[in-house]
């Protein structure tokens, strides 16, 4: 796990973090098959990870996903003696919910959605619902070896409009654990800006991991029917 960011408490906040490219009470779109529409009936949603879209083979997949640039500066002397760009193409898979303020039909597969009337309190709701099913099975077998079995995993949300990007020399952070990931999950090449995707990601992590836990590639199915009437309160047909 030598490429994999070490896990430092201080880069995160349990609390929902909403960044400025979300605009306050402007509601999101969720683009989706009818048979998956929260609201016509459907109780569950798909929560796909960075790996997944990255190997994914369809116009939904993006080859970027979960690929990050940082830059690495060497002094010596307080002079900058080299300056040099790394790709880490193996950093943690998190899970990720995608939706949009695009409102007309992007994908041909996707013929019906719905509208997050409360991004911020769907952003919460995920997150709680994530908590409560997460599993060891969840994880890389390496990361979670030894951990207990039902240990207390720490969700943290964020949401972020997508930032689209020309080419991977405009990628550059500084190394840490925090903007690495957000370098990952909130980034993406300007061939998809058409997209106008806004992202809610799950950074998870165990106090008996030094690492950020990397979850498997497979996505998860969150079944929503206990907290449905607080569903019911942020999603809407129509607006």
């Amino acid at each position: 796990m030598e490429n994999t960011p070490v896990f430092n408490p201080k880069d995160y906040d349990p609390q929902p973090l909403i960044e400025n490219s979300v605009e306050p009470g402007l509601p999101l779109i969720k683009w989706c098959h009818p048979q998956h529409n929260l609201a016509r009936g459907c109780s569950t949603i798909f929560l796909g990870t960075t790996h997944y879209y990255k190997n994914l083979e369809t116009e939904i997949g993006d080859k970027t996903e979960g690929t990050a640039v940082f830059g690495q500066d060497y002094q010596q002397g307080g002079l900058i003696m080299a300056n040099n760009l790394v790709v880490m193409e193996k950093i943690p898979s998190v899970y990720i919910f995608c939706a949009s303020y695009r409102d007309e039909k992007v994908f041909e597969g996707y013929n019906d959605k719905y509208y997050i009337t409360d991004p911020h309190r769907f952003l919460v709701l995920l997150a709680q619902v994530l908590a409560n099913t997460l599993e060891p099975s969840d994880f890389e077998p390496q990361q979670v070896s030894g951990l207990s079995i039902n240990p207390p995993y720490t969700v943290y949300p964020k949401m972020e409009k997508i930032t689209y990007l020309n080419t991977f020399q405009h990628w550059g952070v500084n190394y840490s654990s925090r903007l690495i990931l957000e370098n990952s999950a909130f980034r993406k090449p300007q061939t998809y800006s058409r997209e106008n995707e806004v992202r809610m990601g799950y950074v998870i992590s165990h106090p008996g991991q030094k690492y950020i836990l990397n979850t498997k590639p497979e996505p998860k199915i969150l079944d929503f029917t206990p907290i449905r009437a607080e569903l019911d309160k942020v999603i809407a047909l129509e607006i």
